[in-house]
């Protein structure tokens, strides 16, 4: 914790001001973790998944080719293939995927131990 030098409090004593580390998590955690709203808890599930994603990503990327590699990195994809609608003039297209692997279902059941535990 960083103190805040030479602040004095109206008897003259010294007085300590702690200013919590810059951690983005320690925010996130106050504000998302301890008010449990449904959006909040909807809000935590999903950065519990992305986050999980992406380090699987990154891990799949990193960790040599082995068994073990293909059976723990596997991604579950699922969701609406690519749909097109063309109407002349205006041509539009949409899809909609979710990608899982281990580490994605590892990080939200971290995060729904960090709810119910707080």
């Amino acid at each position: 914790m960083a103190d805040a030098g030479d602040l004095k409090s109206p008897g003259g004593n010294p007085v300590r001001v702690q200013v919590p580390p810059p951690a983005l998590f320690f925010c996130f955690y106050k504000e998302m973790l301890l008010k449990r709203t449904t959006k909040n808890v909807l809000i935590v599930l999903t950065i519990g998944a992305a986050s999980g994603t992406l380090i699987g990503a990154i891990l799949k990327v990193i960790v040599p080719d082995s068994q073990v590699k293909t059976i723990l990195f596997k991604d579950i994809t699922f969701g609406i293939n690519q749909i097109n609608l063309n109407l002349v003039f205006l041509k539009l297209g949409f899809s909609f995927q979710i990608v899982f692997n281990i580490f994605t279902v590892f990080f939200i059941f971290l995060m729904i131990y960090l709810l119910i535990k707080h």
